[in-house]
């Protein structure tokens, strides 16, 4: 699995290149293999390859790369939480939280 940093940089690579760098994104594939993109910058070369992530040398899971994120974006978030409930002396209120988006439930089975 991605270790937390290594994966804040590769994502953070990724998403820079994308807004700044003029990289760009390619979709395809048939719909019974999941939603498979690549992201390319000039030189032509694929953003995109760690193991984990790929349905083949060239292309990855769109599933899996937004289940890797999304799990680390929650991670952060509980630590900054944690900090800055230490910090602040805020107390717990809620022992038990939801999200009812429905997007949540997609992402949570892609994880």
């Amino acid at each position: 699995m991605l270790n937390q940093q290594i994966g804040f940089f590769i994502f953070r690579g990724v998403r820079d290149a994308l807004i700044h760098s003029g990289a760009f994104t390619l979709v395809f594939g048939d719909p019974k293999d999941g939603i498979l993109f690549q992201i390319h910058k000039d030189p032509i070369r694929n953003l995109i390859s760690h193991d984990i992530l790929m349905f083949n040398e060239n292309v990855a899971y769109f599933e899996r790369y937004a289940a890797i994120y999304f799990s680390h974006l929650l991670v952060f978030l509980e630590q900054l939480a944690e900090v800055l409930k230490e910090k602040y002396k805020i107390k717990t209120v809620a022992k038990d939280a939801s999200c009812n988006s429905p997007g949540f439930d997609i992402i949570l089975d892609w994880m």
